[in-house]
């Protein structure tokens, strides 16, 4: 799936494709690519949201109304209907004030343009057969089942009038229920084929874990107390509460999670093990999330705890990813992290990027805004030792790689954005991708240094 963004923010224009599993944006300071991670995520989020109405093939509802049974193609009736895309592009396009909270007449947005594309080779089959449906609803007098099994593209409807309904003919009203109601199904089943879930960590996310125990407040009584009380003191407070809608939708979504994180907890998450990798091999030490809300850390070396307000910035920088992969993690979710590298001694960057690694080979997508070079030199290690050599295997034990870290180029998109805004995708080959804007800087520091060295004191 291929996604063209056109003036939103500074980002003039990006084409991105949306195929690969480890997506790598770069570029200087207030080019866009905040924007552009931002609007991909909300592409995520709205495309498995309900958009836009659909048209049916072969008369499928008259058939169900007159026989009782029903057989819809998917595959005919997403191509039938192949606006699916345009239709979400005009919504991303409308829903992009909401996403970056700002006024829906922001001149910001004005000339903002959308295009959402599929190559040729599009594999509607893999994506329309790969889940089953198995739901019944209920629609005036009937109820309506509607099943698919695995690796098959035909939807069966069967109608059947519920016990003790009065025998009438089904009336427009129900007749227009029963046509959305099989609608809304398909597409909510074509929407959530399509579109991962998506997960996003904003370069705020330091100081959202700093304060999710005060957030957390929010949930309860004390809450009702502060925003009635007149106390002066207290203005923090209710202007925090008051005013949260004005951060962009990843930061309040990010909020939110911390807000509930009591909740959270009761879930658990078949990925456990990445957040355990994050604990001992980047932060140190633990996590612990107590009865009261309070994050607790425990080093590895100490067995007293430290609250989070008192732990070292790694820690609150990674501490939302380790509750991400404890209780939220699915299969196949779209990882979005802004700035992996916040925080992070270069040691601890190069790690970040093997554990990225680890988590595109655990079924995720991945999409990172950087300007570490560190970051992007390791995941070209990862690349280069996609190689079956007995000298690749060697180096791997040597240097300590592992096999779940490494990367296919196929894999892999990299792009640049430039201080004109538009963004360019880079070759990404057997040893890599390079970012002109980052290798200059260091060989301008070099010549710098070696400069003033050899001028004073060579």
């Amino acid at each position: 799936m291929l996604v063209t963004f056109r003036n939103i923010g500074p980002l003039k224009e990006a084409k991105v494709d949306l195929n690969d599993n480890l997506i790598v944006i770069c570029g200087k300071n207030n080019t866009g690519k905040t924007y552009l991670a931002y609007s991909v995520y909300g592409l995520y989020r709205l495309g498995r949201m309900r958009q836009g109405v659909m048209v049916f093939p072969n008369n499928a509802i008259e058939q169900l109304l007159s026989s009782g049974t029903a057989e819809i193609n998917l595959n005919d009736f997403f191509r039938e209907n192949d606006n699916f895309f345009l239709i979400l592009a005009l919504s991303l396009r409308g829903a992009l004030p909401n996403i970056f909270a700002t006024s829906p007449k922001s001149f910001v947005f004005s000339d903002a343009e959308i295009d959402i594309s599929v190559e040729n080779d599009f594999d509607y089959t893999k994506i329309l057969s790969d889940k089953q449906i198995n739901q019944t609803l209920s629609v005036g007098p009937y109820k309506l089942t509607l099943t698919k099994s695995r690796d098959s593209l035909i939807l069966h409807a069967l109608l059947v009038k519920e016990q003790n309904s009065p025998n009438n003919v089904l009336s427009e009203f129900a007749f227009k229920n029963l046509e959305d109601a099989i609608n809304l199904t398909i597409f909510d089943y074509i929407s959530y084929s399509i579109f991962n879930r998506v997960y996003v960590s904003p370069a705020e996310r330091s100081s959202i874990s700093l304060f999710s125990k005060e957030l957390s407040i929010k949930r309860n009584n004390i809450v009702d107390n502060l925003i009635s009380s007149a106390n002066e003191d207290q203005f923090i407070e209710k202007d925090l509460i008051k005013n949260i809608g004005r951060y962009s939708l990843p930061i309040r979504e990010s909020i939110a999670i911390s807000e509930d994180l009591l909740n959270i907890k009761k879930r658990s998450s078949n990925f456990d093990f990445l957040a355990k990798i994050l604990e001992t091999e980047i932060m140190g030490g633990s996590l612990e999330l107590t009865s009261e809300g309070e994050v607790r850390f425990f080093p590895t070396k100490n067995q007293r705890y430290i609250s989070i307000h008192m732990t070292a910035s790694i820690v609150k920088s990674l501490a939302s990813l380790v509750f991400y992969f404890r209780h939220l993690a699915q299969e196949n979710d779209f990882i979005i992290i802004d700035e992996p590298e916040l925080n992070l001694h270069p040691d601890n960057q190069r790690k970040i990027a093997r554990f990225l690694g680890r988590v595109v080979n655990a079924g995720f997508k991945v999409m990172i805004s950087t300007h570490s070079d560190y970051i992007i030199r390791e995941i070209n290690n990862l690349v280069m030792l996609h190689n079956e050599s007995d000298k690749a295997h060697q180096l791997m034990e040597e240097l300590g790689y592992h096999k779940e870290e490494i990367l296919d180029k196929k894999t892999v998109g990299a792009y640049i954005v430039k201080e004109n805004g538009i963004c360019t995708s880079l070759d990404v080959t057997d040893t890599g991708f390079d970012v002109a804007s980052i290798d200059e800087e260091i060989n301008n520091l070099n010549e710098t240094s070696e400069k003033i060295y050899y001028t004073l004191y060579g």
